[in-house]
């Protein structure tokens, strides 16, 4: 996979091989994006931004939205909770999500539940009931969060939920950190619901989990439905993309960028190849018989 001349237009820079320039131009071009309304829009520059990596020869954890602080940063964009049995729990969630030594933006499945259990010990503090103790952890909880998406995923709803940030990018006072979390809660519901029957996006779920070898779809599935279960995918949880199936997953995200809202075919069961054949026949037996009259 290499980067062409429109993957490097799209991110609005030369072509480069220093990431960090890479991923300051995805950032800045990301910002006029919106994944919820314009799915295919940041699909292509999604896949730009990975082929311009690639082509860089980066590492999959360089590959994450947002660039990975440091730990011996962490204390310069947030302050820390009282130090006691509170601070240790988020010393542990702090270098959980930020002193990772694999080469993949995300956790394995034991480093999630200790994530999990970290963050519930840390808000169960009987303090959080005050409210200067509560505003420090939500202020030093929304830099480190957002700074180490998509890898916080597993604790940005249940952090989104306690501290209200649901609906924070609606609030022109909110700040840049707690709006970006607010949008990426957004997304992760939306392919939590996805997940369950009855959601309108269920049936692009389940497409995109079919084996490559049915071709079969849905007719009444909805094209838009599936690129934004995809934007989302790749936006907020890109670990998720493991489980689709790689050849339907990469034949909608070219859908995506070209624009093709059609609906796709569906291949006809025996039955109907049966009784289109009968008519077929039928109707070339009776022009036979007409032309022999």
């Amino acid at each position: 996979m290499s980067a062409g001349t429109a993957d490097w237009q799209l991110l609005g820079i030369a072509p480069t091989e220093e990431n960090r320039a890479i991923r300051a131009a995805y950032a800045a071009r990301l910002k006029a994006i919106d994944p919820e309304s314009d799915p295919q829009a940041f699909i292509r520059l999604r896949n730009a931004y990975e082929r311009a990596l690639a082509a860089a020869a980066v590492t999959c954890h360089a590959t994450s939205p947002g660039a990975v602080l440091p730990l011996e940063d962490a204390q310069d964009t947030a302050e820390t909770p009282e130090n006691d049995a509170a601070e240790g729990h988020a010393h542990a969630i702090a270098k959980l999500l930020l002193g990772q030594d694999n080469d993949c933006p995300w956790l394995l499945p034991d480093e999630q539940e200790r994530l999990i259990e970290h963050w519930r010990a840390l808000i169960a503090d009987p303090r959080m009931e005050a409210l200067g103790h509560a505003d420090r952890v939500e202020r030093w909880a929304s830099v480190l969060i957002a700074e180490t998406s998509p890898l916080s995923a597993p604790i940005l709803m249940l952090a989104a939920e306690h501290f209200g940030w649901v609906d924070a990018d609606q609030n022109i006072h909110s700040s840049s950190h707690v709006a970006e979390l607010a949008r990426r809660y957004r997304l992760l519901q939306l392919l939590h619901a996805a997940s369950r029957p009855g959601s309108r996006h269920h049936q692009a779920w389940v497409e995109l989990h079919k084996p490559s070898q049915d071709f079969s779809t849905t007719r009444r599935l909805n094209p838009r439905h599936v690129f934004e279960v995809i934007a989302a995918m790749r936006y907020a949880l890109p670990q998720l993309g493991r489980d689709f199936d790689p050849i339907r997953l990469e034949i909608w995200e070219l859908r995506a960028t070209t624009g093709d809202y059609s609906q796709p075919g569906q291949p006809l069961g025996g039955f109907r190849w049966f009784t289109i054949l009968f008519f077929a026949l039928s109707a070339l037996a009776m022009a036979v018989r007409a032309m022999g009259t």
